[in-house]
Protein backbone atom coordinates (compact mmCIF):
# COMPACT_ATOMS: atom_id res chain seq x y z
CA UNK A 1 0.00 0.00 0.00
CA UNK A 2 1.03 3.15 -0.65
CA UNK A 3 2.83 2.74 -3.93
CA UNK A 4 2.05 4.16 -7.37
CA UNK A 5 1.32 2.54 -10.15
CA UNK A 6 4.39 2.48 -12.77
CA UNK A 7 3.59 0.39 -15.13
CA UNK A 8 0.58 -1.65 -16.60
CA UNK A 9 1.39 -4.65 -18.77
CA UNK A 10 -2.16 -5.86 -19.31
CA UNK A 11 -5.97 -5.26 -20.06
CA UNK A 12 -9.25 -6.68 -19.61
CA UNK A 13 -9.29 -9.74 -21.63
CA UNK A 14 -5.64 -10.79 -21.84
CA UNK A 15 -4.79 -14.19 -21.49
CA UNK A 16 -2.02 -14.59 -18.91
CA UNK A 17 0.34 -17.34 -17.88
CA UNK A 18 1.57 -18.05 -14.68
CA UNK A 19 3.93 -15.98 -13.37
CA UNK A 20 3.57 -13.28 -15.72
CA UNK A 21 4.12 -9.49 -14.43
CA UNK A 22 0.92 -7.98 -14.86
CA UNK A 23 2.02 -4.29 -13.21
CA UNK A 24 5.27 -2.93 -12.06
CA UNK A 25 4.84 -0.50 -8.64
CA UNK A 26 7.55 2.31 -8.42
CA UNK A 27 9.98 0.73 -6.32
CA UNK A 28 12.09 3.51 -5.72
CA UNK A 29 11.38 4.26 -2.23
CA UNK A 30 11.54 0.60 -1.14
CA UNK A 31 14.69 0.03 -2.33
CA UNK A 32 16.13 3.35 -0.75
CA UNK A 33 14.86 1.67 2.46
CA UNK A 34 16.64 -1.81 1.28
CA UNK A 35 19.83 -0.16 1.03
CA UNK A 36 19.81 1.71 4.24
CA UNK A 37 18.90 -1.68 5.90
CA UNK A 38 21.77 -3.16 4.29
CA UNK A 39 24.06 -0.49 5.53
CA UNK A 40 22.75 -0.49 9.50
CA UNK A 41 23.53 -4.61 8.81
CA UNK A 42 26.84 -4.00 8.19
CA UNK A 43 27.28 -1.52 10.72
CA UNK A 44 25.88 -4.47 13.44
CA UNK A 45 28.24 -6.40 11.88
CA UNK A 46 31.04 -4.65 12.58
CA UNK A 47 30.31 -3.65 15.56
CA UNK A 48 29.90 -7.68 16.70
CA UNK A 49 33.31 -8.29 15.07
CA UNK A 50 34.88 -5.98 17.12
CA UNK A 51 32.83 -6.89 20.50
CA UNK A 52 33.93 -10.43 20.07
CA UNK A 53 37.70 -9.74 19.23
CA UNK A 54 37.06 -7.89 22.66
CA UNK A 55 35.81 -10.67 24.64
CA UNK A 56 38.04 -12.91 23.39
CA UNK A 57 41.20 -10.57 24.60
CA UNK A 58 39.60 -10.33 27.44
CA UNK A 59 39.19 -14.10 28.39
CA UNK A 60 42.44 -14.50 28.01
CA UNK A 61 43.52 -11.45 30.25
CA UNK A 62 41.10 -13.09 32.63
CA UNK A 63 42.82 -16.30 33.19
CA UNK A 64 46.06 -14.31 33.99
CA UNK A 65 44.11 -12.29 36.43
CA UNK A 66 44.74 -9.18 34.26
CA UNK A 67 40.61 -8.31 33.68
CA UNK A 68 38.28 -8.54 36.63
CA UNK A 69 35.44 -11.00 36.61
CA UNK A 70 32.97 -7.66 36.83
CA UNK A 71 34.68 -6.22 33.32
CA UNK A 72 34.35 -9.79 31.82
CA UNK A 73 30.61 -10.31 32.40
CA UNK A 74 30.31 -6.41 30.82
CA UNK A 75 31.95 -7.56 27.76
CA UNK A 76 29.80 -10.50 27.54
CA UNK A 77 26.50 -8.75 28.06
CA UNK A 78 27.97 -6.03 25.02
CA UNK A 79 29.13 -9.00 22.80
CA UNK A 80 24.92 -10.65 23.46
CA UNK A 81 23.72 -6.94 22.19
CA UNK A 82 25.63 -6.45 19.17
CA UNK A 83 24.83 -10.13 18.56
CA UNK A 84 21.50 -9.50 18.64
CA UNK A 85 21.40 -6.23 16.87
CA UNK A 86 23.02 -7.94 14.12
CA UNK A 87 20.24 -10.23 13.99
CA UNK A 88 17.47 -7.65 13.93
CA UNK A 89 19.27 -5.79 11.10
CA UNK A 90 19.00 -9.23 9.12
CA UNK A 91 15.05 -10.00 9.59
CA UNK A 92 14.90 -6.03 8.51
CA UNK A 93 16.89 -6.56 5.37
CA UNK A 94 14.69 -10.12 4.87
CA UNK A 95 11.30 -7.84 5.30
CA UNK A 96 12.21 -5.21 3.29
CA UNK A 97 13.19 -7.65 0.20
CA UNK A 98 9.93 -9.08 1.03
CA UNK A 99 8.32 -6.10 0.30
CA UNK A 100 10.74 -5.32 -3.25
CA UNK A 101 9.11 -8.45 -4.96
CA UNK A 102 5.62 -7.18 -3.85
CA UNK A 103 6.62 -4.08 -6.17
CA UNK A 104 6.17 -6.62 -9.44
CA UNK A 105 2.59 -7.96 -9.53
CA UNK A 106 2.34 -11.60 -11.62
CA UNK A 107 -0.46 -13.40 -12.13
CA UNK A 108 -0.87 -16.59 -9.43
CA UNK A 109 -1.57 -18.80 -12.39
CA UNK A 110 -2.70 -19.40 -16.41
CA UNK A 111 -6.27 -17.67 -16.67
CA UNK A 112 -7.89 -14.63 -18.55
CA UNK A 113 -7.49 -11.32 -16.73
CA UNK A 114 -11.54 -10.29 -16.62
CA UNK A 115 -11.01 -6.92 -15.00
CA UNK A 116 -8.77 -4.26 -14.49
CA UNK A 117 -9.24 -1.91 -11.79
CA UNK A 118 -6.37 0.41 -11.44
CA UNK A 119 -4.23 2.62 -14.19
CA UNK A 120 -0.87 4.07 -14.20
CA UNK A 121 -0.13 6.74 -11.82
CA UNK A 122 -2.66 5.83 -9.55
CA UNK A 123 -1.79 4.92 -5.61
CA UNK A 124 -2.25 1.52 -4.36
CA UNK A 125 -3.86 0.86 -1.17
CA UNK A 126 -3.33 -1.91 0.67
CA UNK A 127 -5.77 -5.08 -0.18
CA UNK A 128 -7.32 -2.89 -3.15
CA UNK A 129 -8.02 -5.46 -6.25
CA UNK A 130 -6.07 -4.14 -9.08
CA UNK A 131 -6.83 -6.78 -11.31
CA UNK A 132 -9.37 -10.05 -11.58
CA UNK A 133 -8.53 -13.03 -13.07
CA UNK A 134 -10.44 -16.43 -14.45
CA UNK A 135 -8.20 -19.28 -13.38
CA UNK A 136 -7.52 -21.68 -16.34
CA UNK A 137 -10.54 -19.58 -18.28
CA UNK A 138 -12.50 -21.61 -16.34
CA UNK A 139 -16.33 -20.84 -15.66
CA UNK A 140 -19.38 -21.99 -13.61
CA UNK A 141 -23.02 -22.12 -14.04
CA UNK A 142 -24.62 -20.86 -10.55
CA UNK A 143 -27.77 -22.08 -10.71
CA UNK A 144 -30.89 -21.26 -8.39
CA UNK A 145 -32.75 -24.39 -7.37
CA UNK A 146 -35.49 -24.91 -5.31
CA UNK A 147 -34.81 -26.08 -1.72
CA UNK A 148 -36.85 -29.20 -1.97
CA UNK A 149 -35.17 -29.88 -5.83
CA UNK A 150 -31.51 -29.19 -4.32
CA UNK A 151 -32.22 -32.07 -2.18
CA UNK A 152 -32.34 -34.63 -5.27
CA UNK A 153 -29.04 -33.19 -7.05
CA UNK A 154 -25.67 -35.10 -6.34
CA UNK A 155 -22.06 -34.12 -7.33
CA UNK A 156 -21.12 -35.79 -10.46
CA UNK A 157 -24.42 -35.23 -12.24
CA UNK A 158 -24.63 -34.57 -16.18
CA UNK A 159 -26.15 -31.02 -16.98
CA UNK A 160 -27.47 -29.56 -19.82
CA UNK A 161 -26.95 -25.88 -20.43
CA UNK A 162 -28.64 -23.80 -22.29
CA UNK A 163 -26.31 -21.14 -24.85
CA UNK A 164 -27.50 -18.14 -25.94
CA UNK A 165 -26.85 -19.51 -29.54
CA UNK A 166 -29.09 -22.12 -29.17
CA UNK A 167 -26.55 -24.89 -28.75
CA UNK A 168 -26.22 -27.19 -25.84
CA UNK A 169 -23.81 -27.22 -23.63
CA UNK A 170 -22.58 -30.17 -21.29
CA UNK A 171 -20.94 -29.84 -17.85
CA UNK A 172 -20.90 -31.15 -14.33
CA UNK A 173 -22.31 -30.42 -11.07
CA UNK A 174 -19.42 -29.56 -8.65
CA UNK A 175 -20.95 -29.31 -5.32
CA UNK A 176 -24.60 -27.89 -3.69
CA UNK A 177 -24.96 -24.82 -1.57
CA UNK A 178 -25.13 -25.68 2.28
CA UNK A 179 -28.29 -23.92 2.87
CA UNK A 180 -31.00 -22.11 1.28
CA UNK A 181 -31.88 -18.57 1.07
CA UNK A 182 -34.28 -17.74 3.25
CA UNK A 183 -36.14 -15.41 1.25
CA UNK A 184 -36.41 -17.27 -2.33
CA UNK A 185 -36.18 -20.55 -0.49
CA UNK A 186 -33.64 -21.23 -3.32
CA UNK A 187 -30.54 -23.01 -3.10
CA UNK A 188 -27.24 -23.09 -5.54
CA UNK A 189 -25.91 -25.64 -7.95
CA UNK A 190 -22.23 -24.66 -9.29
CA UNK A 191 -21.74 -26.67 -12.44
CA UNK A 192 -18.47 -26.98 -13.89
CA UNK A 193 -18.06 -25.67 -17.61
CA UNK A 194 -15.56 -26.37 -20.31
CA UNK A 195 -13.04 -23.60 -21.34
CA UNK A 196 -14.47 -23.88 -24.77
CA UNK A 197 -17.63 -23.23 -24.18
CA UNK A 198 -17.85 -19.53 -25.93
CA UNK A 199 -19.08 -17.86 -22.67
CA UNK A 200 -18.71 -14.83 -20.47
CA UNK A 201 -18.63 -13.93 -17.01
CA UNK A 202 -22.36 -12.73 -16.10
CA UNK A 203 -24.57 -14.23 -18.60
CA UNK A 204 -28.18 -15.40 -17.12
CA UNK A 205 -28.57 -19.24 -18.69
CA UNK A 206 -30.94 -22.09 -17.96
CA UNK A 207 -30.39 -25.68 -17.83
CA UNK A 208 -31.56 -29.10 -16.68
CA UNK A 209 -30.37 -31.81 -14.62
CA UNK A 210 -30.11 -35.44 -15.04
CA UNK A 211 -31.36 -36.75 -12.07
CA UNK A 212 -30.37 -40.94 -13.47
CA UNK A 213 -32.13 -43.28 -15.15
CA UNK A 214 -33.58 -46.22 -14.78
CA UNK A 215 -35.64 -49.13 -16.35
CA UNK A 216 -39.46 -48.51 -17.54
CA UNK A 217 -42.07 -49.71 -19.35
CA UNK A 218 -43.79 -48.11 -21.93
CA UNK A 219 -46.98 -47.94 -24.60
CA UNK A 220 -46.90 -47.03 -28.24
CA UNK A 221 -49.90 -44.05 -28.91
CA UNK A 222 -51.14 -46.06 -31.49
Amino acid sequence: GGLRIQQELVNAGDTVRRGQVLARLNSAGVQADLDLVRAQLAEAEATLAQAEATLERSQRLAAEGGVSRQDLAQQQTQQRVAQARVQAARAQLASQQLRLTYTTLVAPDDGIVSARNAAEGAIVQSGAELFRLIRKGRLEWRAEVKGEQLLGLEPGARVTVRHPDGSRIQGVLRQVSASIDAASRNGIAYVDLPASARLKAGLYLGGAFELGERMALTLPRN
